[in-house]
């Protein structure tokens, strides 16, 4: 590269650095999200996949830049629906005065640690300030990072699952999702949490099914780390996953036993109701009902719109202890029936909620597409489905009944909707294989053939053909050809619809049918603008390998696997050593101590075990 552009680049890193530190820090870890993204993909899927993530943090990013510049610097700011997010990012300032000795009011003291909305999450965001400097915008760019590296682990388990097609489904809606995307910029727990969450179902299934003692170890330490620190980030979620391993568990057991099965769902519903019945078991599930019911009264006359689960006395100033076994059975029974329904389309009275209407319809299909992949999932990954079901019921259990808000409800609803979008994935997608549109690249088992469900392949094209000339020869085809001609839109749906979808060679699920895919893509015309973003592009990929960064880049590919491990563990270790020196240990700051001493073993763990694998290694090749 020449002298000017190398000083040019230096100048604009030693701008932004200035500028925010956090955000020079935190744009390296978008970029690995994207590259490990597309990892091990090819074809129209890698780039499918790759247009998404880059579109995904593209419009986050522009979000949050959004914000800084129509904010006022001299006042701490977030989005409107970021309330909670604000007095979080307040906190997590307070601390970080506090590790740096800043004389602090006693009130905002005492309001930094109070227990009140606490949770492990503000120490997080505090403790990056503290090493980087304080970022009331930046921060939002760490959770846009967690919310997209959980978005992508899930959706390579539901490709290792269930295909390439569902696993580009579900991670476009999951990022996609009007309320995920604001939740994933805000600063609000949400992000953190859910790539936890991912990660703990990550480890489960390394645990369970990994090809070796050291993955298998690596898992179950994952998913006993993960659901370690998930439980500070928000009580309860302990619970929540070991109801839904349970469950998965038990069901994978079921379900691959079909009498069983039949037999368990006519007998569980009998003994649960003859327990029911029993006094001691009935005054304890009348008080857990009872405390669910305060709460719930407690949100509907909080702020905002609140939705009455109970009976109308009870609003009226009935107190809940007299709350009868056939009440409780009604309050529970509308809770569950609310958390799917909520909020229905009549009720809205905001502005807001009449914005909200469109993706609450959505939802609605979501549901029912996930019913339906229940069914198509327990096919191909009995334990996989069951383990996203587990999440779902167990996440509804936590939350309907203490709900009573519209707004919460549906922030917090959204924490299970990431594996109801599976679901309902690979659901759609077994009912477009049916239809003729996908074609199975495995061939199914004998159970799963359904002639009654099947339309031909030949009568669909057909069916396209007709259709698209009656619509090519209407005025609103024609005038629609000339305002899209050379758009970037048409580009990217013909690239949709190249029948090269996925690993068809290793039968990873299904393809886009040709014959349907030669009937869509006559619609589609060719881009200009496509032509010169290539164009561009090109030019920028020429630049990066001629760069002499690449050279460095590849001579540590060469290495082996132990070298590289060796000089990351080193590398590792020393960026520890150097947090260490800055890290604030005082009374107040016990997080950065745990953080600092899971790193430094971590590293010494990774450069000891690359010696003895190069020792094994040495002695295998003197033998």
């Amino acid at each position: 590269m020449p002298a000017w552009a190398i000083g040019l680049g230096g100048l604009a890193l030693a701008v932004a650095m200035t500028l925010s530190p956090v955000t020079v820090a935190l744009a390296p870890a978008l970029v690995l999200v994207v590259v490990l993204g597309c990892r091990g993909l090819a074809g129209v899927e890698r780039r499918v996949v790759f247009g998404v993530l880059v579109a995904a943090i593209a419009l986050r990013v522009g979000l949050v830049g959004v914000l800084f510049l129509s904010s006022n610097p001299h006042h701490l700011v977030s989005f409107p629906f970021d309330g909670d997010g604000w007095y979080m990012k307040q906190r997590s300032i307070w601390i970080r005065n506090v590790w740096l000795g800043v004389p602090l009011d006693p009130v905002d003291f005492n309001r930094a640690f109070e227990a009140y909305g606490w949770t492990s999450y503000i120490y997080v965001l505090a403790y990056l300030q503290y090493l980087l400097g304080p970022g009331p915008y930046a921060v939002h760019l760490f959770n846009v990072g967690c919310f997209t590296g959980g978005a992508v682990m899930l959706a390579r388990m539901v490709r290792s699952a269930y295909g390439p097609i569902a696993g580009a489904a579900s991670l476009a809606l999951t990022l996609f999702l009007p309320t995920l995307f604001m939740w994933s910029v805000s600063a609000l727990k949400e992000s953190l949490y859910f790539i936890l969450l991912v990660a703990a179902l990550v480890g489960l299934l390394q645990a369970t099914r990994g090809t070796g003692r050291a993955r298998r170890a690596a898992g179950a330490v994952l998913l006993f780390a993960a659901v370690l620190v998930l439980n500070t980030i928000r009580h309860g979620t302990m619970v929540i996953v070991v109801a839904a391993l349970a469950f998965a568990m038990v069901g994978a057991f079921l379900v691959r036993r079909p009498y069983l099965l039949l037999v368990t769902a006519l007998v569980v519903p009998l003994v649960a109701m003859r327990l029911a019945e029993r006094p001691p078991i009935q005054a304890r599930l009348l008080a857990q009902v009872r405390t669910s019911a305060n709460l719930h009264i407690g949100n509907v006359h909080t702020e905002g719109h609140g939705y009455k689960l109970l009976d109308q006395r009870f609003y009226s100033g009935d107190p809940l202890g007299s709350m009868t076994w056939p009440e409780a059975q009604r309050f529970v029974g509308r809770a569950f029936v609310a958390f799917v329904l909520v909020p229905l389309p009549w009720q809205v009275t905001s502005l807001s909620e009449v914005l909200f209407i469109p993706q609450q319809m959505i939802w609605y299909v979501l549901v029912v597409l996930a019913a339906v992949g229940v069914v198509a999932g327990c096919r191909r990954d009995v334990f996989t489905t069951c383990l996203f079901v587990g999440m779902c019921a167990a996440g509804a259990a936590a939350i309907a009944p203490n709900e009573g808000n519209i707004g919460t409800m549906v922030r917090h609803r959204d924490g299970v909707v990431p594996f109801v979008v599976c679901l309902s994935a690979i659901g759609a997608v077994s009912l477009l294989t049916r239809a003729g549109v996908l074609l199975a690249v495995a061939a199914p088992r004998a159970s799963d053939a359904q002639p009654s469900l099947f339309v031909p392949p030949v009568l669909l094209a057909a069916f396209v053909a007709f259709g698209r000339r009656a619509w090519a020869s209407s005025r609103t085809a024609q005038a629609l050809a000339r305002l899209t001609h050379g758009s970037y839109l048409c580009t990217g749906i013909r690239a949709l619809v190249r029948p090269t979808f996925g690993d068809t060679d290793a039968g990873s699920g299904v393809c886009l049918n040709p014959m349907a895919v030669a009937a869509a893509a006559r619609v589609v015309v060719d881009s200009r603008l496509a032509a010169a973003l290539r164009a561009a592009r090109s030019a920028l990929v020429d630049a990066w390998r001629h760069a002499s960064i690449v050279s460095r880049v590849d001579g540590f590919r060469g290495l082996d696997s132990w070298q590289r491990a060796h000089i990351a563990g080193w590398v590792w270790l020393l960026g520890a050593l150097l947090a260490a020196a800055a890290a604030p240990f005082g009374d107040q700051a016990w997080p950065s101590l745990f953080i600092l001493v899971a790193t430094v073993v971590a590293a010494l763990a990774l450069v000891a075990g690359s010696r003895r694998v190069a020792a094994a290694a040495a002695e295998d090749r003197s033998s």
